[in-house]
C-alpha cells in the first residue's frame, strides 16, 4: 500500500472534476440544443408553410360580441370569407400584426370579415385598441368566452388564425403571426373571394 502526495491527490481529484463537469455540460447542450431545435421546427414555421385543418363549420354557432356586446354569429356571416384572429391584449407578436390585418381588411371591404377575437373583458380590448388607428368597418375586434373558443377551435396559442371560405369551411389554419397585406396572403384572399359559394 502506498499514498500519493496530497499535491498529486488534489491534482488528480480536481482533474476529475473538471472531466465530469465537461461531461455533464456536452451532454446539457446536446439536450439544449435538441430542444431548440425541436422548439424551432415546431413554431418558427416559413411564411408559406401552413398548417391545414379539412373540417367543416356550416353547422357549428360560434358566437362573438362586439365592442358594443352585439352578438354575432358565423351563420350570419354566409358567403363572406372570414378570418378569425385569436389574440390577446399582452401578446406583442398578435398587436404588431394586428395593423396589417386592418390593412388586409380595406383590400377587400365586400368579401371579407376579419374578427379580432380575444377573451379578456370588453372594456380592456377597449382601452387597448384606443392607441391604434380606426379600424375598417369589415374588421371587427370581438370578445368570446374562453370555454367556446376552445371547445370551437382549440385554439392552443396566440396568435392563431382560421381562415373560413364562402360556405363555412375551414381552409386554412395559421398558427403564429403573419404579414397579413403581403402579395402572398392577398392572391390567397382574392382566390377565395373569386370562388363562387
Amino acid at each position: 500500500m502506498y499514498f500519493l502526495p496530497t499535491g498529486l491527490r488534489k491534482a488528480k481529484a480536481n482533474k476529475r472534476v473538471v472531466t465530469g463537469i465537461i461531461l455533464i455540460n456536452l451532454i446539457g447542450g446536446i439536450g439544449l440544443f435538441t430542444i431548440i431545435k425541436y422548439l424551432n421546427k415546431k413554431q418558427n414555421l416559413p411564411e408559406h408553410v401552413i398548417k391545414k385543418q379539412k373540417i367543416e363549420t356550416q353547422n357549428t354557432e360560434f358566437t362573438v360580441y362586439d365592442l358594443n356586446t352585439k352578438p354575432l354569429t358565423l351563420s350570419s356571416l354566409k358567403n363572406k370569407i372570414v378570418l378569425i384572429n385569436f389574440w390577446a391584449t399582452w401578446c406583442a407578436p398578435c398587436i404588431k400584426e394586428l395593423p396589417s390585418l386592418n390593412k388586409l381588411a380595406e383590400y377587400y371591404p365586400k368579401d371579407l370579415v376579419i374578427l379580432a377575437v380575444s377573451n379578456e373583458p370588453t372594456d380592456n380590448i377597449k382601452n387597448f385598441l384606443m392607441a391604434f388607428p380606426q379600424f375598417h368597418a369589415n374588421f371587427i375586434p370581438a370578445n368570446v368566452g374562453k370555454k367556446q373558443m376552445q371547445a370551437t377551435f382549440s385554439v392552443q396559442a396566440f396568435p392563431e388564425t382560421y381562415i373560413l371560405d364562402k360556405n363555412g369551411k375551414l381552409v386554412e389554419k395559421i398558427i403564429g403571426p403573419r404579414k397579413w397585406d403581403s402579395p402572398e396572403w392577398k392572391h390567397k384572399i382574392k382566390k377565395l373571394s373569386e370562388t363562387p359559394p
